[in-house]
C-alpha cells in the first residue's frame, strides 16, 4: 500500500471494487492517503465499506487513485434507463451553488455530450446504471459507474422517479436513444429559496439544510441518531424527566422502607 500511494505521487483516494470510505472523512478531515496508517483508519471507521465488505465478500480490490483536488460544483451523478439517460443531479448536495440558465444547459449539454460519445452503447447489458462524472473547464471525466437503484444515494432524487421514467416491457430489447436531447436530461440541484432554505431541485420542495452532510449521520451514536427521528430534543427531555421521577420514587421508597425496619 504504502508503494502504490508513492506511485500515484505520496497522495491517494482510495475505494474497493463499489464503494469509497467516504462517511469517514472526519476522521482526518479529508478523504487523503498519505500512508497505509490512514487507509486503514479511513476502511475501519466506514459503514459504508462494511456493508460493501459484507455484500461482496470475496474478489475485492482496493483502488489506490492519484489524488486530485475537484470542485464540487462540477460533480454530477447520472441516471440511465433503459439506454437513456434521464436525469442528473449535483453530486453535493449539502450546498447551494450559483448555477444560472446558461450553467445549467451547457451541463445538460456536456453530459449527453459525453454519454453519447463515451457511454451510450459501451456500459451494462441491460442499459439500467448510474455514473459520476466532473466536468473541469475542456474535458469531462468519469469518475465511477454505480447500479441504477438501492444500495446507490439518489440524492437529490427518489429511487421511484427515476425507476419509472420508462418501465421495460418483457421481451423488449431497448436501445440507446442516441443522441441524447439535453432538453430531456432533468437536472437538478441545490437552489435557495426565501421560504424554505435549500430546496432539492427545480421541481422539488423537499429541503436540505445548509451546511449539513451527506454522511452527517456517520459522525453521530446510532442511539443518538434514533432519538432525533424520534423527536428530538423534546424526546431526551422527556426521557431525562422520566428517569428523575423514576430515581425519585426509588429514592422514597427505600426511604419507606428503610423506615420500617428501624420499627
Amino acid at each position: 500500500i504504502e508503494s502504490a500511494i508513492k506511485k500515484v505521487g505520496g497522495k491517494a483516494f482510495i475505494k474497493l471494487n463499489w464503494t469509497a470510505p467516504q462517511d469517514s472523512s472526519w476522521i482526518n478531515g479529508t478523504l487523503q492517503c498519505k500512508s497505509a496508517l490512514d487507509v486503514f483508519g479511513l476502511l475501519k471507521a466506514s459503514e459504508l465499506i462494511v456493508a460493501d465488505l459484507t455484500m461482496n465478500p470475496t474478489n475485492l480490490v482496493l483502488a489506490i487513485r492519484e489524488w486530485r483536488e475537484l470542485e464540487p460544483s462540477m460533480e454530477f451523478r447520472c441516471f440511465v434507463k433503459s439506454f437513456t439517460l434521464v436525469a442528473a443531479c449535483q453530486r453535493k448536495c449539502d450546498t447551494c451553488y450559483n448555477y444560472d440558465d446558461s450553467d445549467l444547459n451547457n451541463i445538460r449539454e456536456r453530459l449527453a455530450t459525453f454519454y453519447d460519445s463515451c457511454l451510450g452503447h459501451s456500459i451494462s447489458t441491460d442499459g439500467d446504471f448510474v455514473f459520476d462524472v466532473y466536468l473541469d473547464t475542456r474535458s469531462t471525466w468519469l469518475v465511477g459507474l454505480n447500479i441504477l437503484g438501492p444500495p446507490t444515494n439518489p440524492i437529490l432524487f427518489e429511487w421511484k422517479e427515476i425507476l419509472s421514467c420508462r418501465e421495460k416491457k418483457k421481451n423488449d430489447k431497448f436501445l440507446p436513444s442516441l443522441p441524447t436531447k439535453p432538453t430531456n436530461i432533468e437536472l437538478r440541484v441545490a437552489v435557495a429559496s426565501s421560504d424554505e432554505g435549500f430546496q432539492k431541485g427545480e421541481h422539488s420542495s423537499l429541503p436540505v439544510i445548509p451546511g449539513s452532510s451527506e454522511f452527517g449521520s456517520s459522525r453521530v451514536p446510532a442511539d443518538t441518531m434514533e432519538l432525533f427521528k424520534n423527536g428530538g430534543i423534546e424526546a431526551l427531555m422527556d426521557i431525562l424527566q422520566k428517569q428523575k421521577k423514576e430515581d425519585n420514587d426509588s429514592s422514597s421508597s427505600s426511604s419507606i422502607s428503610s423506615s420500617d425496619d428501624t420499627k
